[in-house]
């Protein structure tokens, strides 16, 4: 079963770090995610929700659930590009706004990771997915309210390594 229309409804901002208070919701068509170690920015995470989840039949059982992105590549001096950036999906916990995120006010998310992808500049240009059956399964069944997911790149480089990120 696949569900259309999904896009319409769905909420994504992302936070920065080394701009702490900064909601950046009407410049947001582009989303960041990764580290920049060469600038103040720091770590950036992409915060995505489905605010409303299309209704299933009762005996509906979900196989599969995945969350897509298409990643451009990150064309800024200093940038090391891609090439080994991990990006995590994990649940968020906590209730959030994509009007006013910030980096010093984003929720909780667990620290358990639902599923990573590895980037590289063979990965520019493409659609990356990240499987969230697990979760979406929890939404349906209410034993996690539907926060969404967030997605964070691994922040233990030496070189800034970043990529930019548009909801597939």
């Amino acid at each position: 079963l696949v569900k259309e229309g999904l896009a319409t409804d769905v909420r994504d901002n992302y936070v920065k770090e080394g701009a702490p208070n900064t909601n950046v919701y009407n410049s947001a068509d582009i989303l960041y995610l990764g580290y920049d170690c060469a600038s103040s920015i720091l770590n950036e995470r992409v915060y995505t929700k489905y605010n409303n989840l299309p209704e299933l039949p009762t005996s509906s059982i979900i196989t599969q659930a995945l969350l897509y992105y298409y990643q451009m590549p990150a064309y800024s001096p200093g940038y090391s590009g891609t090439n080994g950036l991990v990006v995590t999906a994990r649940e968020v916990l906590g209730s959030w706004d994509s009007s006013t995120i910030t980096w010093n006010n984003q929720p909780s998310y667990n620290s358990t990771i639902l599923d990573y992808v590895t980037t590289g500049s063979n990965t520019n240009n493409t659609f990356l997915n990240w499987d969230i059956t697990s979760t979406v399964q929890k939404w349906y069944d209410g034993t996690l309210a539907n926060n969404g997911i967030v997605l964070m790149g691994d922040k233990n480089h030496s070189l800034s390594v970043d990529m930019n990120v548009r909801l597939a």
